[in-house]
Parts: C-alpha cells; structure tokens; sequence
C-alpha cells in the first residue's frame, strides 16, 4: 500500500563509487507502480567503502569509521547529500506516486549520532535546505528536530504510511 524508502544508502553508494550501490534503478520500481513513497536519509550520513586504506586514498579528508578490515564507512558531505536530492528530485517529478520526504535535524544514522564516529551536526539542516530548494512542487519536505532513531520521528513515519493508506 505504501513504501517507506528510509534507507538510502544505495543510492549513496551509487552515486560515489561505494560497495553497496543499487544501481540507478533503485527506488524507481514503486514511483514507475504510483505507489505512495515517504523517504528519509537514513544512512546517506556515509558512503561503504573498503578497507581503511582503500577509503582515504578514494575520499581523502573525510572522518572514517572502520567496521571491518573490509569495510569502512564513510562520511558523506554536504556535497555528497546534494547529488542524493538532484538524483531522486527528477524520479519524483517523472511520478504520479503521493511522496513525502521526512528530514531529520538531529542525524541519520547512529553513525551520525554523539554515540558514533561521523557525526557532523552542520549537515542535516544543510540538506533539509537544499532538498526543500530542488523537490518537486507538491512534494512535502517534513524537516523534523529529532534523530532518525528517535521514537518521535518513528511516529511521524508511521502516521505518514496512514495518512496515504486511509481510504476514508
């Protein structure tokens, strides 16, 4: 009934060269179905690298997170984030599905957290700017002050799925 994109990664990976990319189609199948889409960043806080040495000499003056010996996370910038909104924006457009973007001001991973190793305060609020600049008219951009693994943005997520499913 509804598609809740909050993972977007992928895309990330896609667009920068990471391990995980879902190529260019991802994200297209339900807004090619007009099935209703609410998506949030979660996880565009990094790209997936490989290892340590592989990630700085790729992205050079980044903050890194090793998981592994084979992996590395890797904090995205504002930059970075951009070319996340200008990729979606036109799928979006091309769509006749009901979407919703939720932002949050306070993170978008627990990497992106006071608990993790890539946090950068500054960025989110940059993003929600910029996405709120290239989204589609019609296109809601909710900016919300809490982290992504916040119970009140949860909340928020569900009450969206909702709103698009009530056939009131």
């Amino acid at each position: 009934a509804a598609v809740l994109d909050i993972s977007l990664v992928e895309i990330s990976d896609f667009l920068h060269g990471g391990l995980c990319s879902g190529g260019p189609d991802r994200s297209k199948a339900a807004l090619e179905l007009g099935v209703p889409v609410i998506f949030a960043p979660g996880n565009c806080d990094f790209v997936i690298a490989g290892p340590i040495e592989d990630a700085e000499a790729r992205f050079p003056d980044r903050k890194y997170h090793i998981h592994n010996a084979a992996l590395t996370a890797v904090r995205t910038s504002i930059s970075d984030l951009r070319e996340l909104a200008d990729h979606l924006s036109p799928l979006i457009a091309e769509s006749d599905s009901e979407v919703s973007w939720f932002v949050p001001l306070k993170g978008f991973s627990n990497h992106d957290s006071p608990d993790g190793y890539l946090q950068d305060t500054s960025v989110p609020p940059q993003f929600a700017e910029y996405l709120q600049s290239v989204t589609p008219e019609g296109t809601p951009v909710n900016v919300l002050d809490y982290h992504i693994n916040d119970r009140e943005f949860a909340a928020a997520l569900v009450k969206q799925v909702v709103a698009v499913t009530s056939t009131e």
